[in-house]
Parts: C-alpha cells; structure tokens; sequence
C-alpha cells in the first residue's frame, strides 16, 4: 500500500470524492441487481414486486447498520490501542 489517501493535506473536496467513489459504485451496483431482480420477477404479480422491493431495501439497510458498526469498533479498538 504504498499509494495512501492522506486526507489531511491538499484539497478536501477532491480527497473526499476519491474516498466516497468506490462506496457509491458498489450501492449503484446493488441497486442495479435489485431492480434487474424486480423486472424479472414483474410477471408474478406485484406482491412479488413489492416483496424484492422489501428486501433490496433491507439488504441495503442491514448493509449500512454493519458498516457503520464496524467502523466505530474499529475506531475504538484502535483508540485503545494507541492512546495507552
């Protein structure tokens, strides 16, 4: 890793959209698989719809609760850790 994102020198704005880039693609992508699921599944009838519907929308959820917990154990371990 010898290319590191130093978020604190130069511009702000472009080191943030360096950083958020990847994360937006993979949930454009998620998103993108969850409406191909819902055409597929269009011809079942709109239960179906609203069912796959439901379910991106709490993969997408679950998705983002995880992240943002791993996140804050990750910080706070890493606090213990380095402010002895």
């Amino acid at each position: 890793m010898k290319d590191r994102l130093n978020l604190t020198e130069g511009r702000i704005t472009e080191k943030l959209l360096k950083l958020s880039l990847p994360i937006m693609g993979t949930s454009f992508i998620q998103m993108g698989y969850n409406m191909i699921d819902m055409i597929w599944v269009g011809k079942a009838g709109s239960k179906a719809v609203a069912a796959v519907g439901t379910a991106g929308f709490f993969s997408m959820a679950c998705n983002g609760i995880y992240y943002d917990f791993k996140s804050r154990w990750r910080d706070k371990s890493s606090t213990k850790y380095w402010c002895k």
